[in-house]
């Protein structure tokens, strides 16, 4: 953010990224990189940075974005590195979930809140996809109720991705909230703390937050996944990997 907190990140901002094990020594870094830019959509930027952490624990992050005729921007952030996913992991075997599905405009609309879904992503349920060894996109997104403001940019970069890969991967969108229709459109169902309830496929591949990607193999194994917004190059290259293999 700049100084009239207004995001910086564009492409001709660069980023700078220090990578710091604070159990080991908190003071030098491990790793040091120039992050890439990637379009998200909307105006929407992120910064993407390969990285290996050698351990788990608390690691720190040092970002520094370099703005051309203007002061340098830094930011820090603290974050744990855990030994296990709370998801699964990629190269594991997923859970087999029964997803809704819908065949008509109508039957959508009392399942998604997408404005304007593509009805591919609710022909198939995650059960059969791997019944029939099919590989598979799932997305847990809710554009009318995310948590987050990047459902509904994360799931049209999704959709936007995925047209080239139809005939070789099924795609699935599913609202991680128990929503009914309410008033001729979908609300959420709150519980007795008026908080929202999450469907069973989101405990069962514990998801911590949404909107949430998992590109799963021909062989029922992950393949890949992605948290949060995620760039077209970034997807394509995922759903390369796994298409042609059934």
């Amino acid at each position: 953010m700049d100084d009239q907190n207004r995001l910086v990140a564009s492409p001709e901002v660069t980023a700078e990224v220090s990578f710091f094990d604070l159990a080991t020594d908190p003071a030098t870094p491990t790793v040091e990189a120039m992050a890439e830019y990637m379009a998200a959509g909307e105006g929407r930027g992120l910064y993407t940075v390969p990285v290996e952490f050698g351990c788990s624990g608390d690691w720190g992050a040092e970002i520094t974005a370099r703005i051309a005729d203007r002061e340098d921007r830094q930011a820090r952030v603290v974050f744990p590195v855990r030994s296990d996913s709370a998801t699964p992991s990629v190269g594991e075997a997923v859970p087999s979930t029964e997803t809704p599905t819908a065949q008509t405009r109508d039957a959508i609309a009392a399942i998604s809140t997408d404005q304007q879904p593509d009805p591919d992503f609710y022909r198939v349920s995650g059960t059969q996809a791997l019944a029939e060894g099919q590989p598979f996109v799932l997305v847990f997104a809710t554009p009318a109720f995310c948590q987050t403001a990047t459902c509904g940019p994360t799931l049209d970069v999704v959709k936007s991705a995925a047209s080239d890969f139809k005939d070789e991967l099924a795609f699935i969108h599913v609202e991680p909230y128990i929503l009914e229709m309410r008033d001729g459109q979908l609300q959420p169902v709150l519980d007795e703390e008026n908080q929202l309830q999450v469907v069973r496929p989101v405990r069962e591949w514990g998801l911590p937050a949404e909107p949430y990607i998992f590109v799963v193999g021909s062989d029922g194994r992950l393949s890949s996944k992605f948290a949060g917004l995620v760039s077209e190059d970034e997807l394509r290259e995922a759903f390369g990997a796994v298409a042609g293999g059934r």
